[in-house]
């Protein structure tokens, strides 16, 4: 019978060789064997997402923090996801309580930062049909377009420096 070792294992070298879906399965098992085991947790969610099941690989962080809630890196990885699915709240509901176990936290905070000067109320991709009233308008509304999209690149490329990817 093998051990929760060798299927995690396992699941690490196909996950560095990019067979996402195959490394899932063995972090999956994994978890069946032992499932206190918090890195099965993680490497599950790093697998979900890059095959993009966001919502699922939220779900493995908040397994491994029931855990552990005081392991900041935990925290840190769920609001990475939140900023690629756009849930700046959660993002930063996350990266607070990774300051709170971290105050020093450089990622967390420079994070923090970008989301926060991310517009509130900001309408991304005007409708085609919507005429704007005079040509500065329309080249104000670009303008903030591609401020925040340069702030959730820079926010998605910290996350993926602080993940390895």
């Amino acid at each position: 019978m093998e051990s929760y070792e060798t299927w995690f294992e396992k699941g690490l070298t196909l996950q560095q060789q990019g067979q996402y879906q195959e490394s899932l399965k063995c972090f999956q098992k994994t978890i069946q064997l032992n499932d206190n085991f918090i890195p099965a947790w993680i490497y599950q969610g790093i697998s979900l997402e890059k095959l993009q099941r966001y919502k699922a690989a939220i779900l493995c962080y908040d397994e491994a923090i029931k855990i552990n809630p005081n392991t900041a890196d935990l925290w840190y990885n769920k609001g990475t996801i939140y900023c690629k699915i756009k849930q700046y709240h959660n993002a930063l509901t996350c990266f607070e309580k990774v300051r709170t176990i971290e105050p020093d936290h450089a990622l967390a905070r420079t994070v923090q930062s970008l989301i926060s000067a991310i517009p509130v109320k900001f309408d991304p991709l005007p409708k085609k049909d919507k005429k704007y009233k005079d040509d500065e308008e329309e080249k104000a509304a670009e303008a903030k377009l591609y401020y925040k999209r340069s702030l959730e690149e820079k926010a998605y490329q910290i996350g993926e420096a602080e993940m390895g990817g």
